[in-house]
């Protein structure tokens, strides 16, 4: 059996993304950033934005978190995607599940930009995502420059050393 040190794993990944980031910022005078949306009041939903606000800072990323009450209504929230959509100081989107029950989750999902899903969640980032290992999230592939879901797995998988691992086998196509 194979023991991870998740802490060392996680200050190692931490100190790695610092250096992508400076790196982005160098290479293309830009500040990757992350805005999340938060519908609610949910506690478990607000610790776990609080927690990637807190990391994405830590590694240099810009921030922002918008909220809004339970009831606002699910026409709000699709304008702010669109407008999200098209800022171009945003590089990714997140936007916080659960969701209330009169907003439509996959209605919300389609309307993030598969280059701006963080959560890998639109159809298109799942198809490319399930043709795994040599599938690709479109996160960055529009002008951000930064890489998506499956090489940070697969270099998850490689830093676990398990041998078994076809992710750890195959090349990073980043």
């Amino acid at each position: 059996m194979i023991l991870i040190d998740g802490k060392k794993a996680a200050a190692e990944l931490r100190e790695e993304l610092k250096k992508e980031v400076t790196s982005l910022k160098e290479k293309y005078n830009k500040v990757p950033g992350l805005t999340v949306i938060l519908i609610g009041d949910l506690t478990p939903s607000q610790i776990y934005v609080r927690n990637k606000e807190k990391s994405a800072n830590e590694v240099g990323l810009k921030s922002e978190v918008i909220k809004y009450p339970d009831t606002v209504e699910e026409k709000v929230i699709l304008d702010k995607i669109e407008e999200l959509n098209k800022d171009d100081l945003v590089s990714g989107i997140l936007v916080q599940l659960p969701l209330p029950k009169h907003i439509d989750k996959q209605k919300i999902i389609e309307t993030i930009d598969p280059s701006k899903d963080v959560d890998g969640f639109h159809p298109m980032n799942v198809g490319n995502l399930s043709s795994f290992p040599g599938g690709r999230c479109q996160l960055g592939s529009t002008g951000g420059g930064l890489p998506g879901a499956p090489g940070s797995l697969r270099r998850n998988h490689r830093r676990s050393g398990h041998p078994k691992s076809q992710a750890a086998q195959s090349p990073d196509p980043f």
